[in-house]
């Protein structure tokens, strides 16, 4: 499974995010392309504990589902929960803040990635008790996710 811990994998997640422009169209969801560049930094930002979110009880947040969901499961295509604190700041961003938001990004990506796997990692909002090898591969999950939304 991809995972944002390997240098290749950032490498083409940040070449692909390298190729959105402001003004792209969705191909599913209602978010923009700097809505969803802040929604995807706001969640990665999480995985670096900067961006507190409540823990969302349910099924997904217990093993061996969490595992499945994360490891196994291929991402749905379409409208999935997500924690509210990962949208509140997306859906107010604008055209104005896409280029700040990319940058934001892809910093949250270089010091995700430069992170010591055996540090201590939050828990998920929505995938509870983390690991960093669940947190690499949720990430590219996610923002592989997003990408391909924008068909990239």
């Amino acid at each position: 499974m991809p995972t944002l811990f390997d240098s290749a994998t950032l490498a083409a997640v940040v070449k692909r995010l390298d190729g959105l422009e402001v003004d792209a169209r969705p191909g599913w969801g209602s978010l923009t392309a700097p809505q969803m560049v802040c929604h995807v930094a706001d969640a990665m930002l999480c995985g670096l504990g900067e961006v507190p979110a409540a823990a969302q009880p349910g099924p997904m947040s217990r093993w061996p589902l969490n595992r499945l969901v994360i490891h196994v499961f291929p991402w749905p295509q379409g409208k999935a929960e997500s924690p509210p604190e990962f949208m509140q700041r997306a859906t107010q961003t604008s055209p104005e803040q896409f280029e700040p938001e990319l940058e934001r990004l892809r910093d949250a990506f270089a010091r995700f990635a430069a992170r010591d796997a055996g540090a201590a990692w939050p828990d998920s909002p929505a995938f509870g008790k983390m690991r960093a090898k669940d947190w690499g591969v949720l990430g590219y999950k996610h923002a592989d996710h997003h990408l391909r939304q924008f068909g990239l």
